[in-house]
């Protein structure tokens, strides 16, 4: 079997990026490979990051089958090296604009998920209080609900 070039390897990101994608436009993978002209197998193999270096003409068009700029899809497929550091929640929900269906977050909206990952993380639901933290969450849910 071919060695694949492991320069060119892409993120693991980019196959769970591509099934995102599809899924969300509602397309199967023999539907994505009649669009691209890809086989649904190697699409299939890329998703579950089997295949780790597709060719340049490939994420061309897989981004044209998905509706993405190719931009898009290429920053998916570098390798993002990082120093072991990772990011807090905090960091990137601040630092990062983004959309929950058709709207796009606030300040305010990123602050209540916050306090939603601080209520989950910090609960104990242990049986005695499970009820009282879901109430708690629930709660919050309710308050983003109410933003978006």
């Amino acid at each position: 079997m071919k060695k694949e070039n492991t320069e060119r390897e892409v993120d693991p990101k980019f196959g769970q990026a591509i099934r995102y994608k599809r899924e969300l436009m509602k397309l199967s993978l023999s539907e994505l490979s009649e669009i691209t002209g890809i086989s649904s197998s190697y699409l299939n193999r890329l998703e579950k990051g089997d295949r780790k270096a597709p060719s340049y003409p490939i994420m061309e068009l897989i981004a044209r089958g998905l509706n993405l700029n190719l931009s898009e899809l290429l920053s998916l497929a570098s390798n993002s090296e990082n120093d072991g550091e990772l990011p807090e929640i905090r960091e990137l929900l601040l630092k990062n604009d983004f959309k929950i269906g058709d709207t796009i977050v606030t300040t305010e909206v990123k602050e209540l998920l916050l306090k939603l990952f601080e209520v989950i993380s910090s609960a104990e639901w242990d049986d005695e209080v499970k009820f009282l933290e879901s109430g708690m969450i629930l709660q919050t849910v309710d308050r983003i609900k109410a933003q978006i």
